[in-house]
């Protein structure tokens, strides 16, 4: 009876042991899951920041072209590159800016002005990440109201004005009047007095081209 009881007390101890080999087989693979998923989400996170670097090396260099031009229209471009050719050996130069290199070039259309630039980062050489943005520069609307009122107006007798007119209430012209330009209530309506007259053009003051 004794031998009965210690035989069946060792192979508790031995299902005991098999048991916790299981469990400790079972935490390793959950570590090693969990340790790699903690690398995969840094590097992920390594490459995000990286990515973002270079958009900020390409902004850099879209600056640094607005602060060129707004000194001189006609100034040197330092790290020029051929945007139809990237490879072309002869535009090798490169800046430096935002934690990167980069490269710009830019056109101009009329008024517009458009810079193109491209951030290497961490280098052109050995680039990890490449960006490239544009932008269109080009100059703010002029105004282009001869009056503008946000109450009702009312436009003297005899009064001539080269210009559109605008009011967000009712506009009054006087007597003998003359507008060249248009003119425009959002909020109310025009009247014309006596003799007053709205035109298209008044060779007078070298006006032309409006709507009347």
């Amino acid at each position: 009876m004794t031998q009965l009881i210690r035989r069946l007390h060792r192979e508790e101890q031995g299902y005991s042991l098999v048991i916790a080999i299981l469990l400790l087989s079972v935490m390793m693979i959950l570590l090693v899951v969990a340790l790699d998923a903690g690398n995969a989400s840094l590097s992920q996170s390594s490459k995000s920041l990286e990515w973002s670097k270079a958009l900020t090396v390409a902004e850099a260099g879209a600056n640094d072209s607005i602060t060129r031009l707004g000194e001189s229209r006609t100034a040197t471009n330092p790290c020029l590159f051929d945007p139809n050719n990237l490879n072309d050996p002869t535009h090798t130069s490169v800046c430096t800016g935002g934690g990167g290199q980069y490269q710009v070039a830019w056109t101009q259309s009329g008024s517009k002005i458009i810079v193109t630039s491209i951030g290497y980062y961490p280098t052109k050489t050995a680039p990890k990440f490449k960006r490239e943005v544009q932008i269109t520069y080009e100059p703010v609307p002029s105004f282009k109201y001869a009056i503008f009122s946000q109450t009702a107006l009312t436009i003297a007798n005899g009064t001539t004005i080269i210009g559109d007119i605008y009011s967000d209430g009712d506009v009054s012209v006087g007597g003998g009047a003359t507008i060249c330009g248009s003119i425009q209530s959002s909020g109310g309506g025009v009247t014309l007095q006596n003799g007053s007259q709205v035109l298209a053009a008044y060779p007078t003051y070298d006006c032309s081209g409006k709507s009347g």
